[in-house]
């Protein structure tokens, strides 16, 4: 993405849609994440006087490894009410030039999964490594007493289980 140039924009705001080459996540060959596809973004640029407003959607595909499965799977990336601000009295060099492309790569590394699961990312999967989130109905189930709270049976499966060693 070229930089923008803020004597550039119009008083009516800038619109700003196209994609940039993945190469910009300059992420480490033994990183679990991978880019896939080329970052797409849909912008609208506004000068509001004392800053540089930009809002729009953020795109991002990435090949991850399950945590639970540890097999590859694309993540589809979307953020769809990004915004970043400027303030012109910050803009450090002189010919008034605001680079998005960092702060575009930091905030869709910052949207990855930190325990990625395929079963979350791709419809309709289900995931081989997962373990069942519904336990096996038992003779041990939580009545609820009195006050609506689990009864003591909750707790009557873990008693159990220090018997056995006794």
């Amino acid at each position: 993405m070229k930089p923008l140039v803020i004597s550039s924009i119009p008083d009516s705001g800038l619109h700003l849609k196209g994609q940039f080459d993945h190469d910009i996540f300059d992420l480490a060959d033994g990183d679990d994440a991978k880019p896939a596809q080329n970052v797409r973004y849909d912008l609208k640029v506004s000068d509001l006087e004392s800053l540089i407003f930009v809002t729009g959607t953020l795109y991002g595909v990435f090949d991850l490894t399950c945590t639970a499965c540890l097999e590859r799977f694309p993540c589809h990336l979307v953020i769809p009410e990004w915004e970043v601000d400027f303030p012109l009295d910050e803009i450090e060099n002189e010919e008034g030039l605001i680079d998005l492309t960092e702060r575009i790569r930091e905030d869709l590394l910052l949207e990855l999964p930190t325990t990625p699961r395929c079963e979350d990312w791709v419809k309709d999967r289900v995931c081989p490594g997962a373990r069942s989130a519904h336990f096996e109905s038992s003779e041990h189930t939580a009545e609820p007493d009195a006050e609506g709270g689990a009864g003591e049976n909750v707790w009557d499966a873990l008693d159990d289980l220090g018997d056995s060693d006794r």
